[in-house]
């Protein structure tokens, strides 16, 4: 239906309404004279038309359409029951209404419209006028949406959303409460008593100016911390005055745990990767053990350190290796080794004094040694960090310490004579020369011994040297019987032996010697029955410590003692002179 043919449908629907009333016809010849081409209604924005009381229109402009199709059809109630009350109360009325998008001319969606129903014509009729709030509604469900939506993310977020007011109260927050806290237990308490220390005034949740990605430690419900990154900004008044703050806080203290964590285990892995490069940078394995002990003290930290051996074969007290740095608490040291079993283990113990860490080490599965740390109880109890560090190090400890064995093995094997077991001539003269050198007062009444075995070549010639090896081997036994465990005892080479006794007078080194030449009787079932017996020629040089007799000097001197007994009959002893001015050092 056209503009004009439903205007000349009005026409003939108020003719045929107020025909025969006279007031009926002056109403319907009103509202046509409004809503002509010229009419102040036609042009009106949004739909008007008159409906009579019998709700027939009687006239409408053309964006009346769906409601006079609405109206014609009786399908909308609520229209009809604004009409009613407007015209039984006389009295405008406001009604929404929504138009299904099918009753409209253009494509889209439906149409909401607010009717304002004025009664007209003395009660006989009422205008309607509609304006279109489509816009309006559309917007007003887009806020309440957006605002669900941003309220259901902020639920399901870890963030909690708050505000506080000009005394730094939480006037708001979050409904689901925050750090174990509800929102009721938070509402109307200072937020700065949260903060775990104390923040420069003004703190972060009475911002005075925008923060961005601010990190605050704070304490939770159970008083454990909690890292908050806080982003903020202020309320001011319509005046420009401060009267408080809101903003959105994320809890990230476990992410920031994951990085101290991840932080820790690289400066760890730094670190052990520098320890072993000094223990790896040493060619020597004892050097090894003091380049560790002396990193571990600033490492971890800790007050000192000691490496022990302990003897592979089991039995035996732990020998200290290495130590630095402050001295660990004998008692608490011997209380910590005696522990130690065979197996791998650590062991911790605490006192007054202090803290002690003992791990052992261990190599190709057996237990060879230990390293202690100790530090005092103001450095707080061992972390997690310094035991794994203390763990990773130990299999490096536990080869270095298998080298020193080894390595001392070897030496000891180099250093001794194969067939008797005592020191061979190197050995010798390299330990003495030590003792020489050392500070007077070290040691006293030094002796050496030069002992020639009498008559061996015979044995040799006559048995054999299986047979004269044999008493090599039993003048071994006699000389090791003679010394003591601070003293020397070798064989220089052939029949050749030598001792030296330190704090000895020199009588008691003499009837030493005589005892020694008079023991010589014990080779008797290795000299033939028919020859000359084997037998000790023994020369004694006595050493002045003050003097520091040169090796070369001390050894010329016994040993020409020795030649004057062999040249007199042998089997006896001669004390050569004391050393001359021109044989010290």
């Amino acid at each position: 239906m056209s503009d004009r043919e439903m205007d000349r449908d009005v026409e003939r629907t108020g003719e045929q309404e107020t025909d025969g009333a006279e007031r009926g016809h002056a109403t319907a010849g009103g509202a046509f004279s409004l809503f002509t081409e010229d009419g102040p209604l036609w042009h009106y924005p949004g739909p008007a038309l008159v409906v009579g009381g019998n709700g027939v229109v009687l006239a409408a402009n053309a964006k009346a359409r769906p409601l006079v199709e609405m109206l014609t059809r009786g399908s909308r109630h609520e229209l009809r029951a604004a009409l009613d009350d407007a015209l039984s109360g006389r009295s405008a009325q406001i009604s929404p209404l929504v138009i299904d998008a099918g009753l409209l001319s253009t494509d889209g969606d439906s149409q909401a419209l607010d009717l304002a129903v004025m009664p007209w014509g003395q009660g006989t009729a009422a205008l309607i006028l509609g304006r279109d709030v489509t816009l309006e509604r559309n917007l007003r469900e887009a806020l309440i949406e957006s605002r669900q939506r941003y309220k259901d993310l902020i639920e399901a977020s870890h963030e909690f959303v708050w505000e506080t007011d000009a005394k730094g109260c939480f006037s708001f927050v979050s409904p689901r409460g925050a750090l174990g806290y509800g929102a009721k237990d938070l509402i109307g308490r200072r937020a700065e008593e949260l903060l775990v220390e104390d923040e420069p005034a003004p703190g972060p949740f009475s911002a005075e100016a925008a923060l961005e990605d601010v990190e605050v430690w704070v304490s939770r419900a159970d008083d454990e911390p909690a890292c908050l990154l806080l982003n903020a900004a202020p309320l001011r008044g319509p005046d420009g005055r401060w009267r408080g703050a809101r903003g959105v806080a994320s809890d990230v203290t476990e992410r920031r745990q994951q990085e101290s964590d991840r932080a820790r285990s690289r400066n760890q892995e730094r670190l052990l990767s520098y320890i072993l490069g000094l223990i790896r940078g040493e060619l020597e394995p004892g050097r090894m053990l003091e380049a560790a002990a002396a990193a571990l003290m600033p490492a971890l930290p800790v007050a000192g350190v000691a490496v022990y051996r302990l003897a592979v074969e089991g039995g035996g007290s732990p020998h200290r290796a290495v130590e630095t740095g402050v001295l660990i608490p004998e008692e608490l040291l011997e209380e910590a080794l005696e522990e130690l079993d065979g197996e791998e283990m650590t062991v911790d113990l605490e006192t007054d004094a202090g803290l002690l860490m003992l791990h052992t080490t261990a190599h190709q599965g057996r237990v060879n040694g230990a390293i202690c740390l100790w530090r005092g109880l103001s450095e707080g109890p061992w972390c997690e960090e310094d035991r794994g560090l203390v763990e990773e190090l130990t299999v490096q400890l536990g080869l270095a310490i298998e080298q020193l064995r080894r390595q001392e093995a070897l030496e000891k094997e180099s250093a001794i004579d194969p067939l008797t077991g005592l020191l061979n001539r190197r050995s010798f003269e390299r330990s003495l020369e030590e003792r020489l050198l050392q500070a007077p007062g070290a040691w006293r009444d030094g002796v050496l011994f030069y002992v020639d075995l009498d008559n061996f070549k015979q044995v040799n010639d006559r048995y054999g040297h299986d047979r004269g090896d044999a008493a090599l081997v039993a003048v071994a036994g006699i000389l090791n019987r003679f010394t003591r465990r601070q003293d020397l005892a070798a064989r220089l080479g052939g029949d050749e032996f030598a001792l030296f006794l330190v704090d000895i007078p020199i009588e008691a080194a003499r009837r030493k010697a005589r005892t020694l030449v008079r023991a010589a009787g014990q080779l008797k079932p290795f000299s033939p029955p028919e020859g000359p017996a084997l037998g000790f020629s023994v020369g004694l040089a006595v050493t002045d410590p003050n003097r520091r007799e040169t090796l070369e000097a001390l050894m010329k001197r016994a040993d020409k003692a020795m030649y004057e007994v062999k040249h007199g009959g042998k089997s006896g002893l001669a004390i050569a002179p004391g050393c001359r001015e021109e044989d010290a050092a």
